[in-house]
């Protein structure tokens, strides 16, 4: 259990001390239904007295840890973890039936007390239950980032893809940080403007990916206040209690993304210098409260960081190993562009075969191909299982090639929780990659072979590592 941060001692004290506690209260609600089976005879990774599976759990590489229990316990695995019930299924089907048609029960989240309320993210959609905050940051997504509403940023999208092509010009070696370089540029001048962009972009940008590769890593954690919440009484120089200080550098950090971009864009408002941006149109429409809007929007500032680029890098290896698929895609590029421009969005996302081989490269390599946690809000079966209310669900999906037209769901989420930023994320993504074809052919190193496979980071998004390969201009 070295993922446990606090003191192994003072996790399975407060973990014998809860279940103690919880055991009479508890035991009524775990126990099966008449006619039902209870989780524990779900097949599993073993499980000790008390703690559970805690030990078996993986502190990363959960993609390839819970595939490989899906080959050993099948597509429904049920994994205790102290007081906490987690099921995994990776049954696309089966995510479908439980996250899509049964969305009014599963589509709340467990209450991370350490992220929500000790870091201070419990205003964030990645966490809010369904109900009032959750429909007002939702609506206002989709007045922004609907379908038909990203076309406004195309002007934008066009500048960035311009700079990735001049910044690819020649490139040997791994482009993964040109690539990663896309994201801020774009997501900070959509929400809070290019002039705040200009002036305080690489502050915004750093700061965003140490908050959020910081907020990735403490959900993987197993913090003493997710277990045991009385424990926030203890005195930070409590022996073993290590979550204070990680508490006070995530509040640090979750306080500058909500308020550092939103703040400058009202500073400049104030001066009467500001440049359009989300934040600026929308601050005075009495349709969204400032503060909603303030939470949304610094959502998207987070949550633009890497998503696009991570799709992309993944793209980009996939032409690289498959060069009949990239010349066929150039085909149609040639086809449909004048020659010496570079495809607009409006065309990127008119060619057929050009997505149907960005969907195919999804579907090999998801960004986040396991799920941030689903919980039940009421009480469910499913197979013949009985779920008590506030058990964890995580999808960990592979889908298989016939599946490709619901890609959608493996990529950005299920049901009510599916991601408000997919229509953007696909249009920008489609651009960069027919951009990028349209002006390079990409090969592997002098004198190496076409790679046959990818290697992945061992983090919950899944990177491409140390790819190699050259931009060798067509022209």
């Amino acid at each position: 259990m070295d993922h446990l941060l606090e003191s192994p001692w003072l996790v399975t004290s407060a973990t014998v001390a809860t279940l103690a506690t919880l055991y009479i209260a508890t035991a009524s609600g775990d126990a099966k239904k008449a006619g039902t089976r209870s989780l524990y005879e779900l097949p599993g990774p073993p499980r000790q007295f008390l703690l559970g599976s805690a030990a078996h759990f993986p502190k990363d590489s959960w993609y390839e840890v819970f595939s490989k229990w899906r080959e050993e316990y099948g597509d429904v695995i049920f994994v205790p973890i102290a007081t906490m019930r987690t099921v995994i299924i990776h049954s696309l089907s089966d995510a479908e039936e439980l996250l899509n048609k049964r969305a009014n029960v599963w589509s709340g989240r467990p209450n991370n007390r350490m992220v929500a309320d000790h870091m201070g993210l419990s205003w964030s959609l990645l966490l809010t239950s369904p109900g009032k905050s959750f429909n007002e940051q939702r609506s206002i997504f989709r007045k922004v980032l609907g379908a038909q509403a990203i076309i406004q940023y195309d002007p934008l999208v066009s500048v960035e893809a311009r700079n990735l092509v001049e910044s690819l010009r020649d490139s040997v070696g791994n482009p993964s940080q040109t690539i990663q370089a896309i994201d801020a540029p774009l997501t900070i001048k959509m929400t809070y403007g290019s002039k705040i962009y200009e002036e305080h972009g690489k502050e915004l940008a750093d700061v965003n990916m140490e908050a959020l590769e910081f907020i990735t890593w403490c959900f993987s954690q197993v913090w003493i206040v997710n277990i045991l919440p009385i424990s926030r009484l203890l005195p930070s120089w409590f022996p073993g209690l290590k979550y204070p200080a990680f508490a006070k550098k995530g509040r640090e950090l979750v306080s500058a993304i909500r308020n550092r971009g939103f703040d400058l864009v009202k500073t400049e408002i104030e001066r009467g210098s500001v440049d359009l941006s989300i934040v600026s149109k929308h601050i005075h429409e009495s349709e969204f409260d400032p503060d909603v809007l303030q939470n949304a929007t610094a959502m998207m500032y987070l949550g633009g960081v890497d998503t696009i680029s991570t799709a992309l890098s993944s793209f980009f290896c996939h032409m690289l190993m498959f060069p009949d698929v990239q010349k066929q895609i150039q085909a149609e590029v040639d086809s449909e562009v004048t020659s010496g421009e570079l495809p607009t969005s409006k065309q990127a996302v008119a060619m057929k075969y050009l997505g149907v081989a960005w969907k195919e490269s999804l579907r090999l390599a998801p960004p986040f191909p396991t799920s941030v946690p689903h919980v039940n809000t009421s009480d469910d079966v499913f197979k013949g299982y009985y779920i008590p209310k506030g058990t964890l669900l995580i999808t960990n999906v592979i889908q298989r090639a016939q599946e490709l037209s619901r890609i959608e769901s493996v990529a950005f989420g299920f049901g009510r929780r599916l991601c408000p930023g997919r229509h953007l994320a696909d249009r920008v993504g489609l651009t960069l990659a027919a951009c990028a074809l349209a002006t390079y052919d990409i090969v592997p190193l002098e004198g190496e072979d076409i790679p046959t496979r990818i290697e992945f980071t061992k983090t919950q998004t899944r990177r491409p590592l140390d790819v190699k390969c050259r931009f060798v201009s067509r022209g």
